[in-house]
C-alpha cells in the first residue's frame, strides 16, 4: 500500500527513479518505527539532487502518508488481525512506548492483544457464573395476597383495604388521623429503618 502510494506520488512529483524508490519504500516500511524514515529519506536526497522544492514536496507526502497511516491503516490493520479496537491498539502503542521505549512500543500491541484476552475470558466466567447461579435459584412466583395487591379479593385484605381510603379517618373507625408512615399497598405500615 505505501509503496502504491509512494510510486504515485514520486511519480506526478517527476522524481528520477521514481518506481525503484515506490518500491524501496514499500521495502522499508516492513522495518518498525524507522523503516518509513529511511525510504523516505532516500526519496528526499535523489531529490534534494533535482531541487529543493522537489524535495520538500516529497517530505511533506511522506509525513502526510505516515500519519495517514499510523492513525487509520494501522489501526483497522490491527483490529482485524489482531481483533483490537484502533483505539485500543494506539492507546497500547503510546503506553507501551511511554512505559519502554521501542520494545515496549514492539510488544505493545501483542501484550495488549494477550491481556484483552484475559479480560474477556474473565468477564465470560463471571458471566457464565452468575447465569449458572441464577438457574438454580428457587424462586417462588409471588401471588397477589402476598404483595397485598388492591385486585386481590377483599376476603383476603380484610379491613386493611378500608385504610385506604381518602378521609381523615384510619380506616378501623376510631376517627384518627392516619399516621404519616408509608405503606405498601394494602395497608402494612413500613419501617424506615
Amino acid at each position: 500500500m505505501i509503496g502504491l502510494c509512494s510510486g504515485a506520488a514520486y511519480y506526478i512529483i517527476d522524481l528520477r527513479y521514481w518506481l525503484a524508490l515506490a518500491i524501496w519504500a514499500g521495502l522499508t516500511e516492513a522495518v518498525p518505527f524507522i523503516g518509513p524514515f529511511i525510504g523516505g529519506g532516500t526519496a528526499a536526497l535523489i531529490a534534494l539532487a533535482d531541487s529543493p522544492e522537489k524535495a520538500l514536496q516529497v517530505v511533506i507526502f511522506a509525513t502526510v502518508l505516515q500519519q495517514l497511516e499510523g492513525a487509520v491503516l494501522v489501526p483497522r490493520v490491527m483490529r482485524d488481525a489482531v481483533g483490537m479496537s484502533p483505539l485500543t491498539v494506539i492507546l497500547a502503542v503510546l503506553v507501551g512506548g511511554t512505559l519502554a521505549g521501542l520494545p515496549g512500543s514492539l510488544l505493545a500491541i501483542p501484550v495488549g492483544a494477550a491481556v484483552q484476552v484475559l479480560i474477556s475470558n474473565l468477564l465470560r466466567h463471571q458471566d457464565d457464573q452468575i447465569a449458572s447461579e441464577l438457574r438454580t435459584m428457587d424462586i417462588a412466583p409471588l401471588s397477589a395476597l402476598q404483595l397485598g395487591s388492591p385486585f386481590a379479593p377483599p376476603e383476603a385484605n380484610g379491613s386493611r383495604l378500608r385504610a385506604q381510603t381518602n378521609d381523615a379517618s384510619d380506616g378501623n373507625g376510631t376517627g384518627q388521623r392516619p399516621s404519616r408512615e408509608p405503606r405498601i399497598l394494602g395497608g402494612t405500615p413500613v419501617s424506615r429503618e
